[in-house]
């Protein structure tokens, strides 16, 4: 299987924020989350460019496309609540 097959779907989410601060400030609270744990099933690449973080999700199929993008967005939402109770 070639490298263009195994990764069948891709999902590309932009998540925009008040500031470059914030940005990058969730982009680091994600970071070991993300590049710390091997995936079989998919392949995710994060970046803060300014007020924008940029995630990038190919997966194999679309179970696991939907169980990482949950879990990102998720991942993204406490941490905008965190930073807005701070």
């Amino acid at each position: 299987m070639s490298q263009r097959e195994k990764w069948r779907i891709r999902c590309e989410i932009e998540v925009r924020f008040k500031n470059e601060e914030e940005g990058f400030i969730v982009y680091n609270a994600l970071k070991p989350d993300v590049t710390g744990v091997p995936l079989k099933r998919a392949k995710l690449t994060m970046v803060a460019e300014k007020e924008k973080l940029k995630v990038a999700i190919n997966a194999q199929d679309l179970t696991a496309l939907r169980a990482l993008t949950n879990s990102i967005l998720k991942y993204v939402a406490l941490a905008k609540k965190v930073i807005e109770t701070v």
